[in-house]
C-alpha cells in the first residue's frame, strides 16, 4: 500500500504590497535611528529577494503600536478563515468532500490558539465527528513537511483513509515595533503571511505523487539557532546568523544517506522542493545543489512572489511541482529546516499509472508510426507492451533500437514478427501470450494496421483495383479488428475494464485518389468499432476509433500525391501544423485511463481541428 499526495492549494490574505511600497513605512519606523543604520536597513529590504508579500493586516496596522493581545486576536480570526479557504480549494482539486477526510493536521507557529485551528474547521466544514486531530505548533518553518510526514505515517497504518495537512502562518503578527535588532529587521524583510493545504490518501485508486520515504535529521546543540521567545509584546524571532553555514556543513549528511537508502543519488532527483528560508539560505542551498547540476528555481520564485511564510512556504513550492508538467517516474526531494535545529525530508515519485498492475497493451502494427508512438507512451506510464508486427530482416536492426527504448522504461516487453492476419498464426500467438502474460491481462488492444491496396480505379498505365484488392484491404484494415477482439476475449485475456482502440482517417468520408480500398476499410473499421462497443460493453470492454489528422508517416508517404495532401492539410489546420504520432499516442493513453471508462463507441478526431474546415 502506498500513500499519495492528491492535491495542494494555497490561499493568500487580502492585504498585499510590493516591497517598494513598504519602504516608506520602514523609513518612518526607522526615524530616530542612526543614518548609516537606516541606509543599511533599507538596502536589506530592497535586496531581500522578495518583490511582494501578503498579510492579514495592512501595513499601517503592522507598524502600529498594538498589543500582543490585539495582534493575536487578529491572527486567530484571520488564519481560521485562510485555513478554511485553502482546505476547501484543495478538497475541490481532489474532487472530495470535507467528510472524506479521516485525519486533520493543522500547522501554525506564529500565534496562539486554544482550541487550535482544526477544531474550527471541523465545525465550519461539518467534517466527520470521529475525525482524528493533530495540531502542530512548535516546529516552525519545517512543520509543513513535518505535517506531511505525520499524515503519511497515519495513512500507512490505516489503509483506505485520507488526511489533510493545513499550514497557516502570519509572521507579520509577530513583528516587534520597538525591536531594532537585526534579527527583527531581517524577519520583517523576508516574511509574509499565507496558508496552504495538502490532501493525502492511502486508497489504491487515488492518484498522485507517491511518498517513497521520509525522515527527520536533528542537529545537536543547536536549539539556540531558530525559534521564538515569548515576551510581553508577543513572539520575538530568534534567528542565528550561523544558520546558512550550519546547513552547508551538514548538507552531505542530510541529503546523500537519505537518497542512498532508497538506492538513489542526487542525479536521480528531477525536482527540488525546498523551503526558501531567506536569500542567504537560498543562495547556500543553490550553491550546494548547483554544484550537482540541479536548480531550485521554483523555490526562488516562491520567495520572490510571496516571501517566507514559515511552514506554509514549502507547500507553495510543492503546489508548483504538482501543477507542473511532470513525467511518470520523475522524482522530487522535499527539504525544509526549522527550530531544534532540524531538517525534514520527503522523497516523492511521480507514479507510473499502470505500474505494478500487470496490465498490458497489445499493439497490432507497433513497429512504426502511430503504433510505435503508442507503445512508447503507454510504456512511459508503466503499461507492459506486446507488439505484433510484420517487417523484413533488413528493417529489424532499426526496429530493435526502438523496442530497446520501450524496455528502458522498466516494463515487460514482448514482440512477435508474424502475420497478424493469418488465423492459425493468430491462434498460436494468443496461446503463447497466455503464458507470457503470467497472470496479467490486456488493458488496451490497439489496432494500428496499415496493410492495404492503393491502386486507382481507372488508369491507362498502371493496374487498377480489383475485387480481391478490396477484400484484402478490408480484411486487414477493418475486419481484423474484430478477429483480434474476439480471439482475446475468448481467451479471457482482457482486463475487467479494457479498451479496444483503432485508427481511422478522413478518408472514411472524403474521396482521395487511389484511396478507395482503404476508404472502404476505414468505414468497415468504424462500423465494427461501434458494434464492439455495443455488444462487448457488458463485459467491461470499451471500443473507440481515433480519426487522426494527416500525419507524416511511412504509410502516408505510400499514398500517391501525399505531398499535396500534406500541403492542403497545413492550410486547413487551424494551427497550420500536421498531426504527429505522439499526438495520437497521447489520446490512446487518455482513453486507457480509468477516468475514460464512460467514453464508448465514438469516432474521436485528433487533428487539432483540421476536420472543421
Amino acid at each position: 500500500m502506498s500513500v499519495k499526495i492528491l492535491s495542494v492549494a494555497k490561499q493568500l490574505p487580502k492585504y498585499t504590497r510590493d516591497t517598494k511600497d513598504i519602504i516608506p513605512f520602514v523609513k518612518l519606523w526607522m526615524q530616530g535611528q542612526e543614518k548609516r543604520f537606516q541606509r543599511k536597513v533599507l538596502k536589506l529590504f530592497e535586496g531581500a529577494g522578495v518583490d511582494r508579500r501578503y498579510s492579514i493586516m495592512d501595513a499601517e496596522e503592522v507598524f502600529s503600536n498594538s498589543s500582543f493581545e490585539e495582534k493575536n486576536n487578529i491572527y486567530s480570526r484571520e488564519v481560521t478563515a485562510l485555513a478554511e479557504q485553502s482546505l476547501e480549494k484543495s478538497l475541490k482539486k481532489a474532487r472530495l468532500q470535507p467528510t472524506d477526510i479521516d485525519y486533520i493536521i493543522t500547522v501554525s507557529c506564529t500565534g496562539i490558539m486554544i482550541p487550535s485551528v482544526d477544531a474550527y474547521l471541523i465545525n465550519s466544514l461539518q467534517m466527520k465527528q470521529d475525525i482524528v486531530r493533530l495540531p502542530v505548533t512548535e516546529m516552525g518553518c519545517a512543520a509543513g513537511v513535518s505535517g506531511i510526514i505525520y499524515a503519511k505515517n497515519f495513512l500507512k497504518a490505516n489503509p483506505n483513509k485520507r488526511a489533510a495537512v493545513v499550514a497557516v502562518e502570519s509572521p507579520t503578527a509577530t513583528f516587534q515595533l520597538e525591536d531594532f535588532s537585526m534579527v527583527n529587521i531581517v524577519s520583517a524583510a523576508i516574511f509574509g503571511d499565507g496558508a496552504a493545504s495538502v490532501i493525502l490518501s492511502s486508497y489504491e485508486e487515488d492518484k498522485g505523487p507517491k511518498i517513497l520515504d521520509e525522515a527527520m535529521y536533528h542537529f545537536y546543540n543547536a536549539t539556540h539557532m531558530m525559534g521564538f521567545k515569548l515576551v510581553n509584546t508577543g513572539l520575538q524571532m530568534i534567528l542565528d546568523k550561523s544558520v546558512p553555514e550550519t546547513i552547508s556543513n551538514h548538507f552531505p549528511m542530510i541529503v546523500h544517506p537519505f537518497l542512498e537508502r532508497n538506492h538513489l543519488t542526487i542525479e536521480d532527483i528531477n525536482h527540488l522542493i525546498f523551503h526558501p528560508g531567506g536569500k542567504k539560505i537560498v543562495q547556500t542551498v543553490e550553491d550546494l545543489f548547483g554544484s550537482l547540476g540541479k536548480n531550485i528555481n521554483d523555490t526562488k520564485e516562491v520567495l520572490r512572489l510571496y516571501g517566507n511564510m514559515s511552514s506554509a512556504t514549502v507547500l507553495y513550492v510543492l503546489e508548483r511541482f504538482m501543477d507542473g508538467d511532470r513525467q511518470p517516474g520523475e522524482k522530487g526531494l522535499m527539504l525544509s529546516f526549522g527550530p531544534g535545529f532540524s531538517a525534514q525530508r520527503i522523497l516523492l515519485d511521480m507514479v507510473k499509472e499502470f505500474k505494478d498492475k500487470n496490465e498490458w497493451a497489445l499493439i497490432l502494427g507497433g513497429s512504426s508510426g502511430l503504433g510505435l508512438a503508442t507503445a512508447k507512451k503507454l510504456a512511459c506510464h508503466g503499461m507492459n507492451i506486446c507488439v505484433v508486427h510484420r517487417n523484413s530482416r533488413s528493417q529489424q536492426a532499426e526496429i530493435e533500437k526502438e523496442f530497446k527504448k520501450i524496455t528502458e522504461e522498466g516494463v515487460d516487453f514482448i514482440s512477435y514478427n508474424t502475420d497478424a492476419f493469418h488465423s492459425e498464426k493468430r491462434a498460436a500467438l494468443i496461446e503463447d501470450l497466455e503464458k507470457e502474460l503470467n497472470g496479467g491481462s490486456i488493458k488496451t488492444l490497439v489496432h494500428s494496421v496499415a496493410k492495404g491496396n492503393l491502386k486507382p480505379m481507372i488508369s491507362k498505365t498502371t493496374p487498377t483495383l480489383q475485387t480481391d484488392d478490396f477484400q484484402l484491404t478490408i480484411q486487414a484494415m477493418g475486419v481484423s479488428l474484430y478477429d483480434w477482439t474476439k480471439a482475446v476475449f475468448e481467451a479471457k485475456l482482457f482486463s475487467d475494464d479494457a479498451r479496444v482502440i483503432s485508427f481511422t482517417s478522413e478518408g472514411n468520408s472524403k474521396a482521395w485518389k487511389n484511396y478507395a480500398a482503404v476508404s472502404a476499410a476505414k468505414v468497415t473499421l468504424e462500423a465494427i468499432t461501434r458494434n464492439i462497443a455495443l455488444e462487448y460493453a457488458p463485459y467491461g470492454i470499451r471500443a473507440n476509433c481515433i480519426q487522426a489528422g494527416v500525419t507524416d508517416t511511412a504509410s502516408l508517404r505510400m499514398i500517391p500525391g501525399s505531398d499535396e495532401i500534406k500541403k492542403h492539410s497545413l492550410l486547413r489546420n487551424p494551427f497550420h501544423k500536421l498531426t504527429v504520432p505522439e499526438d495520437v499516442a497521447n489520446v490512446v493513453y487518455l482513453l486507457s485511463k480509468d477516468e475514460a471508462s464512460w467514453i464508448n463507441g465514438t469516432i474521436i478526431p485528433v487533428d487539432g481541428g483540421e476536420h472543421i474546415s
